[in-house]
């Protein structure tokens, strides 16, 4: 009860800073309305314009048009202010909705192998990592999970949509990776804290409702990246029976994931949506765009990490600048940058960044699938 006490009283306070706001603000308008129009009646009326007082009734045909033209002021600030005011608010949510103009560039941590740690366990630390990165940067930013947000941040459209696409990244990576890299053969027990991520971690509903927010699934998210944090440091640490075992057929496995097939896998899902856009309303061509540049940004890290620590070997196979142009395939789709997101086609005069964004990644998929064949050849 104390929980529904408190956001009761919150959307409350809200609602009353809000309402006197939009009093205090009339009430001013008011007053310099009133204000106003009396200093321009008196203006008008007095002989200011240097008609004396016994001939004001001749050149009435000169003061009142005047008078008018200055009375037109007054609308226009009555409507003015408000619109200024909302635009500032607009300009503010468009900041704060960062998937509007965003940096995403490659992280250092992925494009450093330490050299001084064993170089499996350094590699494999590195992959894991790549599944979560993201998700940790945007709990940690400054708003947080914005999808579970219900004072405001579902408004964030952009920015909600970008941090889905990312989640549906990392699910489809985690377990993946979990599979091919840190579970060995029929007879090797998956660690505990690993299957808690897989089967809960991420995959807890990402919106807002009453039974995921007690605890909250920003909590269950930092639990989930906690665990595998905890089993990489195990790993790094030496602890018998956590370690990584990575094959090129490994590598191939996941690259197949990263790339999907069968309404299934980090790309293939996004490119689906992106592709029958024609079927969808313009609300949610915008939303699967967002979504498609999430899961791109995950999918990208997740590359340049596997070329970090394994290029010797696609090089082996000739396929190092099929990865390379995988990379920058979606580093290109991450900065398809749009204020609107158009649907376009051929009979409209406008752009279709769906289309744009859906053949960079018809470009990255086709590349890692040359990549994944190079390896398991």
């Amino acid at each position: 009860m104390g929980v529904l006490k408190f956001i009761g009283r919150t959307f409350v306070s809200v609602f009353t800073i809000i309402s006197h706001l939009a009093i205090f603000i009339a009430k001013g308008q008011w007053r310099f309305v009133k204000s106003y129009i009396h200093t321009v009646n008196d203006f008008t009326g007095n002989g200011t314009l240097g008609i004396d007082g016994s001939a004001k009734e001749t050149h009435a045909l000169v003061r009142y048009p005047i008078r008018a033209v200055l009375w037109l002021f007054v609308p226009l600030v009555v409507l003015f202010v408000p619109i200024v005011i909302l635009a500032a608010i607009g300009g503010i949510l468009i900041a704060i909705d960062q998937a509007t103009y965003p940096s995403f560039p490659v992280d250092d941590v992925f494009t450093t192998i330490d050299a001084s740690k064993d170089g499996s366990t350094a590699k494999g630390n590195l992959m894991l990592t790549a599944s979560y990165h993201q998700m940790e940067k945007e709990l940690n930013s400054t708003f947080g999970w914005t999808p579970n947000d219900i004072l405001g941040g579902q408004f964030w459209d952009n920015r909600v949509n970008r941090q889905l696409g990312e989640r549906l990244g990392s699910i489809e990576l985690l377990s993946a990776l979990v599979q091919q890299i840190t579970k060995f053969g029929s007879t090797n027990i998956e660690d505990k804290r690993l299957t808690n991520v897989r089967q809960g971690g991420f995959t807890n509903d990402p919106t807002y409702s009453v039974i995921n927010s007690f605890p909250s699934v920003e909590s269950r998210y930092w639990d989930a990246i906690n665990d595998i944090k905890s089993y990489q440091a195990d790993v790094a640490a030496g602890k018998e029976g956590d370690y990584y075992n990575i094959t090129n057929a490994n590598i191939a496995a996941i690259l197949d994931t990263i790339r999907g097939k069968d309404g299934k896998g980090v790309l293939e899902i996004p490119h689906a949506r992106l592709i029958h856009i024609d079927q969808e309303s313009w609300s949610q061509v915008d939303d699967d765009f967002f979504l498609a540049q999430g899961a791109a940004i995950v999918a990208r890290d997740e590359l340049v990490a596997i070329r970090s620590s394994y290029s010797d070997k696609i090089a082996e196979r000739g396929a190092l600048q099929n990865l390379d142009n995988a990379i920058a395939s979606l580093n290109e789709a991450i900065n398809v940058h749009t204020f609107v997101v158009f649907r376009g086609g051929i009979n409209y005069m406008m752009p279709n960044q769906c289309a744009i964004l859906a053949n960079l990644f018809d470009t990255a998929m086709s590349s890692i699938d040359q990549v994944a064949k190079a390896l398991r050849g």
